[in-house]
């Protein structure tokens, strides 16, 4: 049986959006997967305007706000992932689900499955639109897996695998690559590793809750 562990990365747990991703995913632990919540607060100051962010990046796109999430999600990896569990699942604080939560640990112990099977360093089960466009392509398929996709690129991190063989690289590169958004920088830390392939569903089925941002400080449709 495989040793899970889901963190749950919340910031304002007053919040609607936040009650709702943590009503649904609190009880998790009913099949089999260990739940932890990992309060942050809101990042201040304007340190992350000092910082330099993957190359390529354009700076004039952020904020505090996604420093903060950055942050957050690298001291979550680094301080959860044990040497113990088989993977690591990191949600966002508005994470919420299409789906009931006991077929969602089945995607998640067979998500983990297909990471193994092909090397994938890790896999989102969040959408693979951004208002209505489609962004990650499928470009192969498992018949073994038939609710997996290999991508070049992911997006819409609100719910993501890191499997254990890729701890040590993960590790590295959260201790030596420079920050950016977490969507773009998990593609790129990919791309650094030589790994052209990540990992999604078929048919997402996690999504950002409706409702005010404090990472991107504006309202927010359900996406």
């Amino acid at each position: 049986m495989k040793k899970l562990k889901l963190v749950h990365i919340l910031t304002d747990i007053s919040a609607e959006r936040e009650i709702s991703s943590i009503n649904q995913l609190m009880n998790i632990t009913e099949y089999g997967i260990e739940y932890t919540q990992r309060i942050n607060e809101i990042y201040e100051g304007d340190d992350w305007s000092k910082t330099n962010p993957l190359s390529g990046s354009d700076i004039s796109g952020y904020s505090k706000g996604h420093y903060g999430a950055f942050q957050s999600t690298k001291s979550a990896f680094l301080e959860e992932f044990t040497e113990d569990l088989d993977a690591l699942v990191i949600c966002e604080c508005d994470c919420i689900l299409s789906i009931e939560l006991e077929d969602f640990a089945k995607i998640i112990n067979r998500g983990v499955d297909f990471c193994n099977k092909h090397s994938i360093k890790y896999m989102s089960l969040g959408d693979t639109h951004v208002r209505g466009e489609l962004q990650s392509i499928a470009y192969e398929l498992d018949d073994e897996f038939e609710e997996f996709q290999i991508t070049t690129k992911v997006i819409l991190t609100h719910c993501i695998i890191i499997p254990r063989h890729a701890l040590d690289y993960f590790t590295y590169a959260f201790n030596n690559f420079s920050w950016d958004t977490t969507d773009v920088w998990f593609n790129e830390a990919i791309w650094r590793s030589g790994v052209s392939s990540h990992a999604i569903t078929k048919k997402p089925v996690a999504f950002q809750h409706a409702g005010f941002s404090l990472i991107d400080g504006m309202w927010k449709d359900l996406q």
